[in-house]
């Protein structure tokens, strides 16, 4: 493997500062050091020295058509579940809607039987005069 990077991009990947390299440069990496385009760089072999490997470039074939078609099957899945959402949230507006039809019925209901409370066998509805006290309405001398 004879690919090169350069000291930035290689101290990047040990952890070091580009200070560090250069100093090491004359020590242990001075077999892996290149000058391409009058500029400093390293083979990948020398992160080995570092603890790691040299990552191969090529990726086995299998395993990215398995990885693009898992994408695939986890991208229809997101798209069926966003339109299970959608779903839910229009069966949600629906049953709000229900919800208030049925508070302004039960409201108007309550306002009839209120009613029906307070009107006589006529079916006028009895209005108290707000100036005459509780008490009086309370103790009301019937005719």
């Amino acid at each position: 493997m004879n690919e090169y990077i350069s000291i930035k991009e290689f101290a990047s990947k040990v952890g070091l500062t580009s200070q560090a390299i250069y100093q090491r440069i004359d020590k242990d990496l001075k077999p892996f050091l290149k000058l391409v385009e009058n500029k400093k760089t390293l083979n990948v072999k020398a992160l080995e020295l570092f603890g790691f490997k040299a990552v191969e470039q090529e990726v086995d074939k299998d395993l990215l058509k398995t990885l693009q078609d898992t994408l695939k099957v986890l991208t229809s899945q997101i798209e069926i579940k966003d339109q299970q959402i959608e779903n839910l949230n229009e069966r949600l507006k629906e049953a709000q809607e229900l919800n208030r039809n049925n508070q302004i019925l039960l409201g108007s209901e309550q306002t009839r039987t209120n009613l029906s409370l307070l009107s006589n066998d006529n079916g006028e509805v009895k209005m108290y005069d707000l100036a005459t006290s509780w008490w009086s309405r309370m103790f009301k001398r019937k005719k």
